[in-house]
């Protein structure tokens, strides 16, 4: 259940920047490096544990959620022509939850599900020794 959440969040995710560059090319433009720097925040981490682990990672930590409850309001507001800036601060929420689950991913030894964050995961990873 938790891999299939965490493939469906993804694929929220392609989908809605696939759908900005075909309806509001003007604003991707504009926006694209903090739209580069979501992807990457949610590319990089989903690599790294493909990488480490063989398989997709699934932590669902707390600054995730935090990230995707301030992502889809700020992206709504600015797609339907509202400031940028509450974009941009999600964007770096974002990148901090990707750097999260990178180190994270770094850390664990095996891949665990529903870690809420990083102190969680320095205790599995005693754990696991």
């Amino acid at each position: 259940g938790s891999r299939m959440d965490s493939y469906a969040d993804f694929s929220i995710y392609v989908a809605f920047i696939i759908g900005a560059v075909h309806l509001w090319p003007e604003i991707v433009v504009r926006e694209w490096i903090f739209l580069a720097l979501v992807a990457a925040s949610i590319v990089l981490p989903a690599l790294a544990g493909l990488v480490k682990f063989h398989t997709a990672t699934s932590y669902h930590t707390r600054l995730v959620k935090l990230a995707a409850v301030c992502m889809a309001p700020s992206a709504i507001i600015l797609f339907i022509g509202g400031p940028a800036w509450p974009f941009h601060i999600a964007t770096v929420v974002s990148v901090l939850a990707g750097l999260e689950e990178i180190i994270m991913t770094v850390l664990l030894h095996k891949p665990h599900s529903n870690v809420p964050g990083l102190v969680q995961a320095l205790k599995l990873r005693r754990a696991d020794r």
